[in-house]
């Protein structure tokens, strides 16, 4: 296989895969805007000393999801030779960092994060919400 077809290919599955993520990403944060907690994990240093049983429960799939897709999208531009870290991902990790006392929770987050996307996506015509 000659370098550009492996070069497409691999361009045709970042494609894939981020749009994946997209849909994915919106769906949480609609879920988690309407009440569902888990997504940006604030609640895990209190899981971590609950029951494994109760661990597992509360754990979001989602999220899981999410940062496996994330990381496997990373690390596929990165053998592209992009750079730049995709960009939904970037902040779903940046949202997901933020800890303190004046944070909100989580399902006020996940509102924030919907409302920068719909103004992104309004100043953007090719962006999909």
């Amino acid at each position: 296989m000659s370098r550009h077809s492996r070069r497409t290919k691999q361009g045709a599955k970042l494609r894939e895969l981020e749009r994946e993520f997209e849909r994915k990403f919106l769906n949480a944060l609609r879920r988690c805007a309407a009440g569902v907690w888990g997504l940006f994990g604030q609640n895990s240093g209190a899981l971590s000393q609950a029951s494994p049983a109760l661990t597992q429960r509360l754990a979001s799939t989602e999220a899981a999801e999410l940062l496996a897709l994330g990381e496997e999208i990373q690390n596929l531009r990165l053998q592209i030779g992009i750079a730049e870290a995709f960009n939904l991902h970037a902040r779903f990790m940046e949202v997901r960092a933020m800890r303190g006392p004046n944070i909100p929770g989580e399902p006020n987050l996940a509102r924030n994060v919907l409302d920068e996307l719909n103004a992104a996506s309004a100043e953007t015509p090719r962006a999909r919400l």
